[in-house]
């Protein structure tokens, strides 16, 4: 067996105390390690994730292209952004709503609004009271 002198020595004691120093610094080392890993792992799921949303607003888009190439799309924007007609149509352009709106004759005298369910207005008009 070994003297407990021994062990308590100055140069014993440093050597534990540096083992148990370099096991902290491994322990954080891993710690850190970790961390990192899973930090990237985080942005690759992200990352995934935004892949993803693009290839999905790619194929929209592909879409959309696939229809403003047809002649109908092309037909239909000279129509209605140009005003533009076939022979023989009428293009007719109305003023905005607002104008419209101002243009209806108002009618000085309101409507009798009845409280009475339309049931009993069809029995009133076929006399089945």
């Amino acid at each position: 067996m070994l003297n407990s002198k021994e062990d308590n020595t100055i140069p014993n004691r440093i050597s534990k105390l540096m083992l148990w120093v370099l096991f902290v610094l491994f322990i954080i080392s891993i710690g850190r390690t970790i961390a990192i890993i899973h930090s990237i792992n985080q942005r690759i799921d992200d990352d995934a994730n935004e892949a993803v949303k693009l290839e999905e607003k790619n194929e929209a888009l592909k879409k959309q292209l696939e229809d403003v190439d047809t002649e109908f799309y092309l037909e239909k924007q000279i129509r209605d952004k140009l005003g533009y007609s076939k022979e023989g149509e009428v293009v007719l352009i109305l003023p905005p709503d607002e104008v419209l709106l101002q243009l209806v004759p108002k009618s000085p005298e309101k409507e009798d609004v009845s409280i009475e369910p339309n049931w009993q207005k069809w029995a009133k008009l076929f006399g089945i009271d």
